[in-house]
Order: C-alpha cells, then sequence, then structure tokens
C-alpha cells in the first residue's frame, strides 16, 4: 500500500517511473499526495528523485511543488 511507503520508496517508484517513461497517473497523483504528507521527514534527495521524475514526465503537480519549495 502506498500509505505505507516512507520517502525513499516513494522516490524510487517515482524514478522508475519516469526511466521507463510511465506515465501512470493515478500512481503518480498518489505518490505526490504521500509526498506531501511525509514532507517533513523525506530526505533533500528524496525530494529532489520526485521532483526530477515529475519534471523527466513533464508533468505538473502544484500542490507538490509547492510543497518541496517551501
Amino acid at each position: 500500500m502506498i500509505s505505507q511507503f516512507d520517502g525513499q520508496n516513494l522516490a524510487n517508484t517515482a524514478w522508475a517511473l519516469a526511466k521507463l517513461l510511465v506515465e501512470d497517473c493515478p500512481l503518480l497523483q498518489a505518490i505526490a499526495s504521500s509526498a506531501r504528507r511525509t514532507i517533513n521527514v523525506c530526505q533533500p534527495q528524496e525530494l529532489a528523485n520526485i521532483a526530477w521524475s515529475f519534471a523527466a514526465l513533464v508533468l505538473f503537480h502544484d500542490p507538490l511543488s509547492s510543497a518541496i519549495s517551501s
């Protein structure tokens, strides 16, 4: 269950999707939501990897981007 993923699991999953060019929007939305909920405990590298993954897929998630930038 994605709700049980930590920052590393979220980052790895997002990275794998981006690397394979898989635009699974429901899964990416779930990753973004989980990342926003755990933003305070995620490591900077994990947040950077998630942000890179969305950028590589040319997807913009405004709430996630705002949470990462703050």
